[in-house]
């Protein structure tokens, strides 16, 4: 269930960013950024997953920093959304890198499509992981 659901909110959050494209020129772009590098995070993640194989089922740990690194993701849009809101005008837009002159908007759909892709990726894998072992444990 937990991949149907997570499937439908990537599907859902999709569109949602491609309407807002329309106001928000780059909101889609972002979005995709965000998916890309989710779904990079995912693989990792399920690649520093230790898996254990009892005579009850399989069991699995997921590394510590890799959610070390997803939390701090998420810190980290707040504290750029208070310095952004803080540190309006400070210079002129030509001379900002192309984080700073984006909107939080735009860096808030990049990391929530980051953190769905994760778990959307990191779901499908523990699911194979789990449909291997059982048919490795029927033969």
């Amino acid at each position: 269930m937990n991949v149907w659901l997570t499937s439908f909110s990537a599907v859902f959050f999709l569109s949602f960013t491609f309407l807002i494209s329309f106001w928000l020129g780059t909101a889609f772009r972002f979005a995709l950024l965000g998916i890309c590098f989710g779904a990079i995070l995912g693989l990792l993640g399920l690649a520093l997953t230790h898996w254990e194989s009892q005579p009850e089922g399989l069991f699995y740990t997921p590394s510590r920093w890799l959610a070390l690194l997803v939390t701090l993701a998420i810190a980290a849009r707040f504290v750029y959304g208070w310095w952004h809101a803080t540190h309006s005008g400070s210079s002129a837009p030509g001379e900002q890198n192309w984080v700073m002159t984006a909107s939080g908007t735009e860096l808030s759909l990049a990391v929530a499509a980051g953190l769905i892709a994760y778990y959307l990726v990191y779901s499908i894998g523990v699911r194979l992981q789990i449909a291997r072992h059982e048919q490795r444990r029927a033969k």
